[in-house]
């Protein structure tokens, strides 16, 4: 936390580097960075406002020492006019040393008139964050609250952890609760840290982005976390727990692992899968391969060239490089355009438009545009991966971007191996050509900021609305499928029940034919008793008698007209006897009851006949109580 004095920004992390290497030289020996990342005017004390509201408790916690201190330094001013909110990169040092030193570096902040705003933990692992599933269990099942659009300080004060809507500002990677704990603020943010390398923007700055710190990470710690195995197979998510105006007594390396435990706990559920595994080289390809131009804006007022690789169309920050002749160079006509050349050269894309945009005037109220221009590099080409604001910077010892970077059709990058030219002299070393017939088809767009959000959002609807599309079709198709298979099963069941419905139509046939065989056989008296059967006869049972006791006691079928008979099922061969009828004519002819010897059949009909006795299921028991009747078959 600080109070601006109205000096300039040097000046100010100039006071706070001084301040961190006052107090941790004799034990760290690494360059510490510090840069301003928020910068406020002081209009009415009572409006309120996030950083101003943090800054209001932390001075009434330590009896407004920052702002006495400052008064001393500016007694002609009665109150501060502005604010800042500076940020000191503490990665690489030992926590147990830096909460040692928070007292000392307090101190020392104290004289310039500054102070301690916030501290923050973080922590890395692997995986990749889906936000939606996150909120979705967090406010259902931990009810948190979804405040929807807001700022960080109307949620200062309440209790209930508050997941704040601000993807517009953040992009859709993050995820970020505030809650009031223990008499302080804390802001817990959840973001998939490859995204925020890739996705454009400095902290302070609508132009910039992180591309070439992936890839060859000046810090360390942070270049370890990015290329290890488990990062590199299943992507990085890190916690950033941020406390606000907190009692100095409860900063602690205990109290780091704490919160950052409780937050990697809660996200942790065992019952739950909230992350994604996504690797770092497909979370590039989903970026590049939506990459088919790039734009190179020439603001020679300011004397600035920007080439814009790709934009977040939700935060409207882009990523790219900011180029920045010497003033003689701007001047010279000749210098300024060989400079905007070499800038559309080294940075610009292969195989795609490179749109120039120039800036001729900035007035009060317009801005004067030149003619919309465009270019194209060989196909072959590569384009050279640099930090923002380090055009020149050289990469000799770092790995080859494509190890990490896979090439797309429209983009290859490569670093800078030998030092380049003074920007404005020297050229670029790739093949760039003006091509006026695509640059006439497009117009520059002087969208307002309102108009142009208002476009971004119509994009945004119509890409919702095809995501959308896009997953009812493939709903319906997976529906269309299901029903096809239910359909089909459907078929395959109603088939085995016609099947099983044959079946029983036939057993139901051949027990009507036997049972009618059966009767006849009772009506002419042609049947016999097992027990009276001659020997080495073969015959045909189709049916035996049981006591009414053994009888099932099914009484209204009309098979059961012939109370102590139970059907059995016969052979095939029986039905033909039904079907016989010179058989059934022999069955009624008189003599020996009812049937005749071998030799009087050989001589009534020459045919062969074959008599016997068949026992088959249910003739092995010949008790008082079961009688069987048989009948004679005819052999062919």
């Amino acid at each position: 936390m600080g109070i601006e004095e109205g000096g300039a920004a040097k000046k100010i992390i100039r006071k706070i580097a001084c301040a961190v290497s006052e107090t941790f030289s004799n034990y760290h020996n690494k360059h510490i960075q510090a840069n301003i990342t928020h910068t406020i005017e002081i209009k009415h004390r009572e409006c309120g406002g996030t950083i101003q509201t943090t800054i209001e408790e932390i001075e009434n916690q330590t009896n407004f020492a920052a702002k006495k201190k400052w008064l001393e330094r500016y007694p002609d001013e009665e109150e501060p006019t502005g604010l800042f909110v500076a940020k000191i990169d503490v990665s690489e040092m030992e926590i147990d040393l830096l909460h040692a030193k928070i007292p000392t570096l307090d101190s020392i902040l104290q004289s310039y008139g500054y102070g301690i705003y916030s501290i923050n933990y973080t922590r890395d692992f692997s995986g990749v964050l889906d936000r939606e599933d996150l909120v979705e269990y967090l406010c259902d099942t931990l009810d948190f609250r979804y405040q929807g659009k807001g700022t960080f300080g109307r949620f200062q004060t309440i209790d209930t952890p508050t997941i704040l809507e601000n993807t517009a500002t953040v992009g859709k990677h993050v995820c970020t609760w505030v809650e009031r704990k223990d008499g302080y603020t804390t802001r817990t943010k959840l973001y998939n840290k490859i995204v925020s390398n890739f996705e454009a923007g400095e902290v302070r700055s609508t132009m910039g982005g992180h591309l070439s710190e992936y890839v060859d990470c000046p810090n360390e710690h942070l270049r370890k976390t990015f290329f290890h195995p488990d990062v590199q197979e299943r992507g990085c998510t890190r916690i950033e727990v941020s406390i606000y105006a907190c009692n100095r007594e409860y900063i602690s390396s205990k109290t780091a692992d704490s919160i950052v435990g409780e937050v990697f706990d809660l996200v942790s559920p065992p019952n739950r899968e909230l992350f994604v595994v996504q690797p770092p080289k497909m979370q590039y390809r989903n970026l590049s391969e939506k990459i088919d131009r790039c734009m190179v804006v020439a603001n020679k007022p300011q004397g600035t060239i920007y080439v814009g690789w790709y934009a977040h169309t939700k935060t409207g920050r882009i990523a790219g490089v900011c180029i920045r002749p010497t003033k003689a160079k701007v001047d010279n006509p000749k210098q300024w355009e060989r400079a905007i050349e070499w800038s559309i050269g080294d940075f610009g894309f292969r195989n795609c438009p490179i749109f120039r945009v120039d800036i001729l005037a900035i007035e009060e109220k317009e801005i004067v545009l030149g003619p919309l221009r465009c270019y194209a590099k060989d196909g072959n080409a590569k384009t050279i991966l640099t930090s923002a604001k380090k055009p020149t910077q050289l990469h000799m010892d770092a790995d080859d971007p494509s190890m990490h970077l896979p090439p797309t059709k429209y983009i290859e990058w490569t670093w800078r191996k030998s030092k380049a030219q003074i920007i404005g002299i020297g050229i670029t070393a790739y093949s760039v050509e003006e091509t006026p017939a695509i640059a006439e088809k497009r117009e520059i767009s002087t969208n307002s900021t309102k108009t142009r959000e208002k476009r971004l959002q119509e994009i945004e609807d119509a890409a919702i609305a095809l995501e959308w599309k896009i997953s009812m079709e493939k709903q319906i198709a997976k529906e269309k499928e299901y029903l096809a298979l239910e359909n089909e099963k459907r078929k395959k069941e109603l088939e085995s029940i016609a099947r099983i419905v044959a079946i029983q139509r036939e057993w139901k046939e051949r027990i009507e034919e036997t049972y009618s065989i059966f009767e006849e056989c009772i009506k002419y008296k042609i049947t016999l008793s097992c027990k009276k059967i001659p020997p080495n006869q073969k015959w045909e049972v189709i049916g035996f008698r049981r006591t009414e006791s053994e009888y099932t006691g099914r009484t209204s079928s009309r098979y059961n007209r012939y109370k102590p008979a139970l059907l059995q099922i016969v052979l095939e061969k029986t039905k033909r006897i039904a079907r016989d009828l010179r058989l059934r004519q022999w069955f009624v002819q008189k003599g020996n009851n009812g049937t005749k010897t071998v030799q009087d059949k050989k001589k009534s009909s020459g045919k062969a006949w074959d008599w016997g006795c068949s026992r088959g299921a249910g003739m092995t028991s010949r008790g008082p109580q079961n009688t069987y009747y048989s009948h004679p078959y005819y052999s062919i």
